[in-house]
């Protein structure tokens, strides 16, 4: 029989060649531009591929012949329109677009890199099914769902009904903002997405369901179920990076045996990577598969080596350090890509996952009993309780660990130069590992100083004080900054300033704000000699009103106000004809809130009386530095 055997350096080539795969798909499968005067108001048909459900919409990803990939986003619930449903409905597509504030999410971006660049939002009644396309999609999504519901159905708890559909389904959209805020501080988010680690458990489950056939001599039987089974876990679960990467790295890992050949991790991972690619390009530029596989690389380098330098002989203290060896190696090769995406940084996930992974089997087993006794004969209260306490079990180590002062670093700034930066640092740190030559320190210590000079003049230059009226769909923000603490102001809705946070991270660790006051109060002093007195405002040398309410258009002033800008608000439907005896010159700023017709309509009347405005829903933030 040949053999081949497999060089470990090969690894660096099947890289390269995974990456330039991705590239080069990514141009072939590029999504195509249409004329959207010739298909909006024309009845469409499509498919849908997936469907996303809030407490009062639907968003779809639907695939037309006639438009390609598109996102369809509904006013109300229709559970007829399923995954594989032939639906049909009248095109009004918009180009996707971000909303324009500073340093916010690249939505545009992420739509794109799955094929999407036209929108469209409609009432769910507008939207007739036709067929049903079953097909594996719309089987594999009937099942998912159907459990989904069973699960949704019982006395658990609202987190651990959450917890639970996320853990063995995949679908985190269960998990509160405040929970996956606690687990992403205490550095066990991964817990929460379907992953390389809920691979690896459901494989060790498999692998020890199925020990009866090496007693018969079907070893090679047992492999060979163990990787159908994942393949099929793998689509079950919807085909993620991590799950793909993990699901062929452990059929290598099988067929290795299989096939009495030779097999390196690192080999297996890259393949990984180029199927992945291949079939998905646009995934090279996701946090996810970036992540996944920055982090498995850097365990299957640098933990072997750690080993070697600590490895005591008692087990119960090999499997600490283990475990703390992989987390810190995880750490090392992620720390800048979590920062530059989610601008926080764990120090502590391996405290939490040296108390959670050794029983995350155990809890994973039992839930997929409880789910296989829910199917077959209803719910079965102790397996309820059980389950509650082992969720509250797990929260209560996650919310202590995050709680602790020193558990992660937030409101954390790196470039993307920096980012680059770091990686390659820890490239040529892991090359160091293995060959100890002096001039692998010379280098990291000049990539060191080249991260040090990036940050100095970002933290030189940077403003410190700014003013913005910000684009939201909701509400209109103002928020202004002075120094490290910024003050927001909200007429129109009342404000969360744990949203707000969530939702503009990238703009608060930029300008380094680590406080924020909502503005409650009628009168209010801020910094610097700036005054709110609602509706009025005068911030930094800039005065403005905000336009909440109709009662404007019987107001009438001896002399106009002076103020820079007037900012309207969904909550006005009134002429604008008065605006220059009250105001004066003073800037219209149409707020991101205001209805498309009724954003429309003022647009017209304002060009028609020559009256300036800004619309922060076409343009995006209306942003000030102030110094």
């Amino acid at each position: 029989m040949v053999r081949y055997r497999v060089v470990p350096w090969h690894s660096l080539a099947i890289a390269l060649i995974s990456i330039a795969a991705g590239w080069f798909a990514a141009y072939v499968a590029a999504p195509k531009c249409i004329n959207l005067e010739d298909v909006n108001g024309k009845v469409v048909t499509g498919n849908i591929r997936s469907v996303k459900y809030t407490q009062k919409s639907m968003s779809m990803h639907v695939e037309s012949s006639e438009l390609g990939s598109i996102l369809l986003s509904t006013k109300g619930h229709n559970r007829r329109l399923r995954i594989g449903t032939n639906i049909a409905f009248r095109a009004n597509l918009q180009e996707t677009a971000n909303l324009g504030n500073p340093f916010e999410f690249d939505y545009k971006q992420y739509l794109y890199n799955r094929g999407i660049i036209y929108t469209q939002h409609t009432d769910v009644a507008h939207i007739v099914p036709l067929s049903l396309n079953e097909g594996i999609l719309y089987k594999v999504g009937h099942y998912r769902e159907t459990i989904e519901n069973l699960i949704k159905s019982t006395d658990l708890s609202h987190d651990a009904k959450g917890f639970m559909i996320a853990l063995i389904l995949g679908n985190n959209d269960y998990i509160t903002p405040q929970s996956h805020d606690s687990f992403s501080k205490a550095g066990a988010a991964h817990i929460l997405a379907v992953s390389g680690l809920h691979v690896g458990i459901i494989a060790m489950i498999i692998w020890c369901v199925l020990f009866p056939l090496d007693y018969y001599g079907f070893r090679r039987l047992r492999l060979l179920i163990t990787i159908v089974i994942i393949a099929a876990y793998a689509v079950f679960t919807g085909l993620s990076p991590s799950v793909v990467r993990a699901s062929i790295m452990t059929t290598f890992t099988f067929a290795e045996f299989l096939l009495f050949r030779r097999n390196t991790s690192l080999n297996a991972l890259f393949v990984a990577a180029l199927i992945i690619l291949i079939f998905s390009p646009f995934s090279l530029f996701e946090v996810g598969f970036q992540l996944s596989f920055c982090t498995v690389a850097a365990i299957l380098i640098i933990v072997p080596k750690l080993r070697e330098i600590v490895n005591p002989k008692n087990r119960i203290l090999n499997y600490i350090l283990s475990s703390i060896w992989v987390s810190l190696a995880a750490m090392i090769s992620t720390s800048a890509i979590t920062a530059y995406y989610f601008h926080s940084i764990p120090l502590l996930a391996f405290v939490t996952n040296l108390i959670i992974l050794p029983a995350l089997p155990v809890i994973m087993v039992v839930y997929i009993i409880y789910v296989v006794i829910l199917i077959a004969f209803g719910e079965v209260s102790i397996f309820t309780a059980v389950i509650d306490g082992s969720y509250q079990v797990i929260y209560h180590i996650v919310s202590f660990v995050s709680g602790l002062g020193i558990s992660h670093i937030d409101s954390v700034y790196i470039s993307l130069a920096n980012t680059f930066i770091y990686l390659a640092m820890v490239a040529v740190f892991c090359l160091w590992l293995y060959f100890r030559r002096r001039h692998l320190i010379y280098i990291m210590a000049s990539l060191a100083a080249a991260m040090v000079i990036i940050a100095a003049q970002h933290i030189i230059f940077v403003p410190r004080q700014g003013l913005f009226i910000l684009n939201d769909f909701r509400c209109t923000p103002v928020f202004y900054f002075h120094q490290h603490k910024g003050y927001l102001w909200v007429l129109d809705e009342e404000p969360d300033a744990y949203e707000f946070e969530s939702r503009h991270k990238g703009m608060l660790a930029y300008y380094g704000i680590n406080q924020i006051d909502v503005i409650s109060a009628d009168t209010v002093n801020i910094a610097d000699g700036s005054k709110i007195i609602s509706p009025f405002a005068s911030i930094a040398g800039k005065n403005m009103v905000i336009i909440n309410d109709n009662k404007w258009k019987k107001i009438r002033f001896d002399n106009p106000v002076d103020v820079d800008y007037v900012i309207v608000t969904k909550r006005y439907h009134s002429p604008f004809k008065n605006f220059e005896q009250l105001f004066g010159k003073g800037k219209i700023v149409l707020s991101g809130d205001i209805y498309i017709k009724q954003h429309q309509i003022m647009q017209n009347e304002l060009t028609e009386l020559g009256i300036p405005y800004y619309s922060v829903k076409d343009s995006g933030a209306l942003t000030m530095m102030l110094e």
